[in-house]
This record gives structure tokens, sequence and C-alpha cells, in this order.
């Protein structure tokens, strides 16, 4: 059985500006096809190729949930953490 192509996001038409998915197939070529009535453009990339490496960087989004970033509480200068290299506390010792 062969295994269906794999979505990779959303972008531009090359040819009309409409919006088309991508997909990649099984064998790494990227694709899509424009359900504008008017386009019906179709294409296909090669793996590495200049054409796919434009198409890659015009997706909009990719599939599947983002997750959001987690917060960085601010250190204290005056007392690196205890993971900090030898250096690092030495100059903060030096400086203080």
């Amino acid at each position: 059985m062969a295994r269906k192509s794999e979505r990779v996001g959303r972008g531009k038409c090359p040819m009309c500006g409409d919006r088309v998915t991508f997909h990649r197939t099984a064998g790494g070529m990227l694709n899509y096809e424009c359900d504008a009535d008017d386009c019906g453009h179709n294409g296909y990339a090669h793996v590495g190729g200049a054409c796919e490496k434009k198409w890659l960087r015009s997706i909009e989004s990719a599939p599947g949930p983002v997750a959001a970033p987690v917060p960085v509480p601010p250190g204290d200068p005056q007392n690196p953490p205890l993971g900090a290299t030898a250096n690092a506390r030495k100059s903060a010792t030096l400086l203080g």
C-alpha cells in the first residue's frame, strides 16, 4: 500500500497568489495543487532544489499545534546559578 503524502503547510500559489497546501510525497518531492477555479496550477519540486527552498520559505504555517515558549526567570547577577562555570563565578565575584 502506498504511503499518503504528508502535509507540510500552507502558502501562496506561485501563479495566482491564492492559498494552497504544500505536501511532501513518499519520495521526498514537494508538491501543491491550486484550488482556485481560474488557476488550477500544480507543481512539483525536487529535494534540495531552488524551487523547493523558495516554496518552503513561502509557507505561512506548519501543521500541528505550536507550543508556547517557556518564560525564563531573570537571573541574579550577584549570585550566579550553581551550574555556572568557574570563570563566570570568578568574574562575578571580581565585579561585585
